[in-house]
């Protein structure tokens, strides 16, 4: 039986869970990861825990690759107003929203002010890509001491990669568990009525 999830001191971090991304992902990646996100959120939000979204900003000129030896021009992208947009049965649950410019959610953000703020020691991330984005932000997180939690079934890549960093890198560095585990224990925070 896998163990329940303290989520006292712990928040929800939602990454790259917006318009512009879901829409590209091949083959319906992106639903159950959206309709699982919800589900965190509306558990996360009913215990009275933040539920914090971050996504990346398409539109920033600052957002474009670093490459020390030489300019790079920003790469060519499809970038539609409301691409940063998150999708409404997120963005209701939201409590507070961060944009962020590179592959972590910690990177030229205000994450670690917001959650030294809120006074969470933990945060249980979701979103998108596993490979990418997630892992980037759980190695981030793991370095400045904070417990992390990847929620296995609400996090989605390219199955090499999503395989890949579920099985070789996110174990060393994160607790897994998921959707139903997390929904479990943030009921289990909510005082009975009786």
């Amino acid at each position: 039986m896998t163990a329940i999830v303290d989520l006292t001191s712990a928040a929800l971090v939602t990454v790259d869970l917006q318009e512009g991304i879901l829409r590209r992902l091949p083959g319906g990646l992106g639903a159950p990861v959206l309709t699982n996100a919800v589900r965190l959120a509306e558990a996360f939000a009913g215990a009275g825990r933040p539920v914090i979204a971050v996504s990346t900003d398409f539109e920033n000129p600052s957002a474009a690759p670093i490459n020390a030896e030489a300019e790079i021009a920003r790469p060519a992208r499809d970038v539609r107003s409301g691409d940063a947009a998150l999708p409404v049965a997120l963005f209701e649950k939201v409590s507070h929203h961060v944009s962020k410019l590179r592959w972590s959610a910690f990177a030229n953000s205000t994450l670690s002010l917001l959650l030294a703020e809120l006074s969470v020691e933990k945060i249980v991330l979701c979103g998108l890509a596993t490979g990418i984005a997630v892992e980037s932000t759980a190695r981030s997180a793991f370095e400045r001491g904070l417990k992390v939690v990847v929620v296995t079934d609400a996090v989605a890549d390219a199955p090499a990669r999503h395989e890949h960093s579920l099985t070789l890198v996110l174990p060393l560095l994160a607790t897994l568990r998921t959707t139903e585990t997390v929904v479990a224990a943030a009921h289990s925070l909510v005082p009975s009525r009786g």
